[in-house]
Parts: C-alpha cells; sequence; structure tokens
C-alpha cells in the first residue's frame, strides 16, 4: 500500500527555464521516469502525465488517487503533487512551454475533448476521486508506447519543430480519444457523467448567460438532486464554478496583454471591469 501524505521534495519547485534552456527551440520536453517516487513539488508549466506500466500513487491537493497501467492526467502550472511508487511506476512526463498553448492553444482546443482534459479533469483532479478520469485501454497503450518512442527518438536542436508537431499530434489524439472514449462506455448512464456534461457546456459557454435551469435540463436531474451531484463533484455550487472559469479565461487573456480590459470583461462573461475585478480580487 501507500501512504496517506508524502513528504516535500527537496527541490519543491521546478521553473521553465531550468526545463528549457534560454535559446532552445523546444517547447515540448520527453522524459520517462522509472520506479516513480518524487515528493511534493510544483512547476510553472504544463505537464502530461502517463503511466506506462506498473503501479503506485499520485497526490494532489487533499487527494492521493491510485495509479496504474494507462492513467492519463494533466497538470497545470503550480499545482504541488507527487508519486509514490509501490510496483515498478513508469510514468512518462511531456512538459510544454507556455509558447507551446501560444503557438499550437486554439488549435487544440477546437478539438472534442481538449476541455475535459484540460480544463476540467485537472481541477476535478484535486477534489473528487473517481473512475471517469480518463485511463487508456490496453489496445491503445501499446501504441501510446511506440508514440513516445518515436517522439524520444527524435533529438537535436535542428528537429525540434519536428518533435513539437509530433508531441501536438499525440495531445490532438488523446483529447479525442477522451472525447470517444466516454461516448462509447457503457457508465454514460450515471450521475457523475452527466454532470462532466454540464461542466464541458459551462466550460464552452462561460462568457454567455448560463441558468441553473438549463444545466438542470442538461444534466437531467431535479433541483435537489442536481445541485447535491454538482457540489459532491465540484465542491462549489454551479455559480461558483462558472465564476471560477470565468476568472480563469480573464487571467489568461490579462496575462497575454493583448485587450484591454474592459474588453477582457465582455469577453469572459462578465457585466463590466468592475464585476470582473472583484472576482479577479479574491
Amino acid at each position: 500500500m501507500y501512504p496517506k501524505k508524502i513528504d516535500r521534495y527537496c527541490v519543491p519547485f521546478y521553473g521553465e527555464k531550468e526545463q528549457f534552456p534560454q535559446g532552445s527551440p523546444d517547447l515540448t520536453n520527453v522524459s520517462i521516469h522509472h520506479n516513480c517516487s518524487i515528493g511534493m513539488h510544483s512547476h510553472d508549466f504544463w505537464e502530461i502525465n502517463i503511466v506506462l506500466r506498473g503501479e503506485g500513487c499520485h497526490y494532489i491537493g487533499d487527494m492521493a488517487i491510485p495509479l496504474s497501467s494507462g492513467e492519463f492526467f494533466v497538470l497545470p502550472p503550480k499545482v504541488e503533487h507527487g508519486y509514490y511508487c509501490t510496483s515498478e511506476l513508469d510514468v512518462c512526463h511531456i512538459t510544454l512551454h507556455h509558447k507551446f498553448f501560444e503557438k499550437y492553444g486554439s488549435e487544440l482546443s477546437k478539438i472534442p475533448g481538449y476541455s475535459t482534459l484540460f480544463e476540467i479533469e485537472p481541477y476535478l483532479r484535486q477534489v473528487y476521486d473517481d473512475s471517469f478520469f480518463l485511463k487508456i485501454g490496453e489496445e491503445k497503450l501499446d501504441c501510446v508506447r511506440s508514440e513516445i518512442a518515436d517522439i524520444m527518438s527524435v533529438t537535436g536542436d535542428e528537429f525540434a519543430p519536428y518533435r513539437n508537431i509530433l508531441v501536438l499530434r499525440f495531445l490532438a489524439d488523446m483529447c479525442y480519444y477522451r472525447k470517444m472514449r466516454r461516448i462509447h462506455k457503457a457508465e454514460t448512464v450515471s450521475s457523475n457523467i452527466h454532470i462532466l456534461r454540464v461542466l464541458e457546456y459551462i466550460q464552452n459557454h462561460y462568457a454567455e448567460q448560463i441558468t441553473v435551469e438549463h444545466l438542470m435540463q442538461i444534466a437531467n436531474m431535479s433541483r435537489p438532486t442536481f445541485h447535491r451531484h454538482f457540489k459532491l463533484i465540484t465542491k462549489m455550487t454551479p455559480l461558483e464554478y462558472i465564476i471560477k472559469c470565468r476568472v480563469n479565461a480573464a487571467s489568461i487573456l490579462l496575462a497575454k496583454g493583448q485587450l484591454s480590459r474592459t474588453e477582457i470583461a465582455q469577453k469572459c462573461g462578465f457585466f463590466d471591469t468592475s464585476h470582473m475585478n472583484k472576482y479577479l480580487s479574491k
């Protein structure tokens, strides 16, 4: 078994500058951590994780989530997490420079399954442990191992653009696989999947006016049942979750510095800048 908590790692924070040396054309970095045990740490870059074999545990927030072959999950920047190996836990880490999303984010976001993998599941993984997180089946895992080996075989700065495209293709494949796997799984009748459908709707429509009544219709639940299941999974009310999505989107646009605060407020579904500033300050 594994402990309930693990200690902080000796290097508690990894910066993008250390992961991607200055002047390097690489926007991605792919490595495999064998017998993966590492204390709690965080970093300022995105990290994609695929369990290639073995068993262990992933610690994030207050959650200790068992890991086994085929687990796939995305970690945003500045989220503290760690790993504990119980049996030959091999984890592939694909790290992404912020410029990767500046260059390819718009295209990735159009792929079915992207919002679930990159925007919904990373948050839910910190507050809720459930089987609807992506796990790659054995029939697909061999192909994934082969794709990762192909990416890692391409070395040298002159081939960095090619590596970036290979990683982009791999992530697009995983997003689509996530979407199609949920569609075909028998668990689509469970309450959790109905709430996930609601979260996908919110993620795609947060800039619009969203009513609880409409979300109840999407979930096909009565008001008390909907509120109970929604808060059980997200640890928030529907309104709080909608605001969270709007604040996240506004923070990203503010960091880019290409739009005025008034434009950002309108684009993210706030009434005006004072309404947006109120929630950003929290």
